[in-house]
């Protein structure tokens, strides 16, 4: 068994699964495919937790052409207790090890929410041996030990180490994902006050989606998926032999102006002050989405992190060190 001298730092979200395997950071969609009975190309990473039901995960699930599942659905603390939370999570690390592995220090979060009632349980859970069969062959996942953290901890121990913010300072992490937007209030590391509702960016990316699928009918249709819309939205898309810039499109601005205003009324609704913190930071997918909106708001104590979607794999890694460092 491979002795990992590092940790595995994970970070489970409702649209993307982030995890640090060596010097790099991977981001992935957290879906998985049920792996068909016909022919299957290698590249793609086969897996199963049984030796019978095979699936792929993440990007291959998606490459692969077969039909996805999200695995974590909707904002619901008992998804960790589910056969598809088990699929994604040790699919990744099979993924990712490819053999049997010994990881001193597994670390990842839980939405605010969800932490008291789960943290517990997720880190009995995923400590000790799980069998896992990638590409047909047995391997044994060992984990000395998990570390469960709020999400936002994740962030706020990311920018401290990188020291971008003051780490007794008052600071609002905005945290707008694929389903869910999440907003947190910390001093220090103290956690006091947060409020979270599903409103992520898929709402914007549905509605976009199916005023394209109107625009473009059949010609675009196959291309048109909420898993690409990022990419879409960012590189344009292609039709009759042209690139389509989608974002500058005008119903598409007038989409995304909407959604935004709605994620910022939802803030001062549930009583945050925003000009009382020192720093305002905005993260995740909505961070990137809108940022050009965020910046027009000329707000000095605002950081819109541009690598927001790896934010709290990063404070998770940085937490992971200092624990083994001792």
């Amino acid at each position: 068994m491979k002795v990992l001298n590092d940790c595995y730092p994970i970070d489970a979200g409702n649209g993307f699964t982030k995890r640090r395997v060596g010097d790099k950071i991977l981001v992935e969609s957290s879906v998985i495919g049920e792996r068909t009975d016909f022919y299957n190309r290698t590249q793609y990473t086969s897996l199963s937790l049984d030796n019978e039901t095979q699936y792929y995960v993440g990007n291959d699930a998606i490459e692969s052409g077969v039909d996805v599942t999200p695995a974590l659905g909707d904002d619901d603390e008992m998804r960790y207790r589910s056969k598809e939370f088990d699929q994604l999570m040790y699919g990744f690390m099979g993924k990712d090890f490819q053999q049997s592995t010994e990881i001193p220090l597994l670390v990842t979060g839980l939405p605010v929410n969800h932490y008291l009632k789960q943290a517990s349980y997720l880190m009995k859970k995923l400590k000790g041996s799980k069998i896992v069969y990638v590409n047909n062959e047995e391997i044994i996942l060992h984990i000395k030990d998990v570390h469960v953290l709020p999400q936002p901890l994740g962030t706020y121990m990311y920018l401290v180490a990188t020291e971008r913010i003051d780490p007794n300072a008052r600071v609002t992490v905005i945290d707008g994902g694929y389903g869910t937007l999440d907003v947190t209030e910390l001093k220090g590391q103290n956690i006091i006050k947060r409020a979270g509702g599903n409103i992520g960016v898929k709402i914007a990316y549905e509605e976009i989606l199916t005023y394209l699928i109107d625009e473009f009918g059949s010609r675009g249709t196959n291309d048109l998926t909420l898993s690409k819309m990022p990419y879409i939205l960012a590189k344009g898309f292609q039709t009759d032999g042209q690139i389509i810039n989608i974002a500058a499109m005008p119903k598409v601005q007038n989409i995304l102006n909407k959604h935004f205003d709605k994620n910022f009324k939802f803030v001062r609704d549930h009583g945050f002050d925003l000009s009382a913190s020192q720093y305002v930071i905005w993260t995740g997918g909505m961070a990137q989405l809108h940022a050009d909106r965020i910046a027009a708001k000329e707000r000095k104590n605002f950081i819109i992190l541009e690598d927001g979607q790896e934010a709290n794999v990063k404070g998770y890694d940085y937490y992971a060190k200092s624990v083994l460092a001792g």
